[in-house]
């Protein structure tokens, strides 16, 4: 579907490349969460919303909105074939206030590449709760650029 895609924002996220999965990328120990899923279900419990620098006016709310997480998205390996590459107009936003080595090695990664543009929010992971007119405007700014 490539072809369709005139632009992408990651926000906050992992960048996987081609045949790599979220246990490859951080590290996260597989081993545990397999254990884990195994005891739930197949599914990984929920962190809490303030393991993500959540305001404290939202963590009730987020707490209460999170699920059990399916193991097969740690797990299951990315196949994408350079089309990420190829779309045209890219976009990392990186939500400062939460502490994660595997956001800022991808968002080191996306600078590193001209076709990226990067935008440093400073808020916790949820930034459509910590900051929700600011990501509204960049996400806006992005669609209609693209």
């Amino acid at each position: 579907m490539e072809h369709r895609l005139s632009s992408i924002v990651f926000l906050d996220a992992f960048l996987p490349n081609d045949g790599e999965a979220i246990v490859d990328v951080a590290a996260i120990h597989r081993t545990g969460l397999v254990d884990s899923a195994g005891r739930n279900g197949m599914g990984v419990p929920p962190f809490p919303a303030s393991y993500f620098f959540s305001n404290e006016a939202d963590r009730a709310y987020v707490d209460a909105k999170c699920v059990m997480q399916p193991i097969g998205t740690f797990l299951e390996k990315i196949q994408i074939n350079g089309a990420r590459e190829r779309i045209p107009r890219k976009t990392y936003i990186r939500a400062t206030n939460y502490a994660s080595t595997w956001f800022d090695e991808a968002r080191r990664r996306c600078a590193a590449d001209p076709a990226w543009e990067i935008h440093d929010l400073p808020c916790g992971h949820n930034v459509m709760l910590d900051l929700p007119d600011v990501l509204a405007e960049l996400l806006a700014a992005h669609v209609t650029a693209a």
